[in-house]
């Protein structure tokens, strides 16, 4: 892992996403997707925008890599009064069935990952004309 997710995880940082939780919910609103559809929050950190759409009535699902990160989410999730599932698990190697979420969040994590192997794992897990919501930075 790198240092920089290290420091990530230990500190605790909620958003470290470009434009933070902000721009997370205007991103969620113009994307706009479909009402009571499962969602799964790849690479979801401390569950900062899992629990925004927790509290928006979404069945959301979280994965990460770094069990730390897991488990403040789960007493984010808790502390919130929001029962939401959480995975420890990899972008290249999602513990889920095909064709079983209409969205997928990816919030500063597809950098950090295999993006071949990410992306192929994303759309075995996503329903047909699901959609992957990506707020990441990249390099031109």
């Amino acid at each position: 892992m790198s240092k920089y997710l290290d420091m990530l995880s230990l500190f605790g940082v909620g958003g470290a996403h470009p434009g933070g939780l902000a721009f997370s919910k205007t991103v969620l609103t113009k994307a706009a997707p479909p009402p009571g559809e499962p969602i799964l929050d790849a690479g979801c950190g401390t569950g900062q925008t899992a629990a925004y759409l927790g509290h928006l009535l979404y069945p959301v699902t979280c994965v990460d890599k770094d069990p730390l990160m897991l488990e403040k989410a789960a007493k984010r999730f808790a502390a919130e009064g929001l029962t939401i599932p959480g995975y420890l698990a990899e972008l290249e190697r999602l513990p889920f069935a095909e064709n079983q979420f209409s969205a997928v969040l990816s919030e500063s994590v597809l950098t950090f990952s295999n993006l071949d192997a990410s992306l192929s794992e994303i759309l075995r897990v996503l329903k047909p004309g699901g959609m992957l919501i990506g707020i990441e930075a990249a390099l031109q």
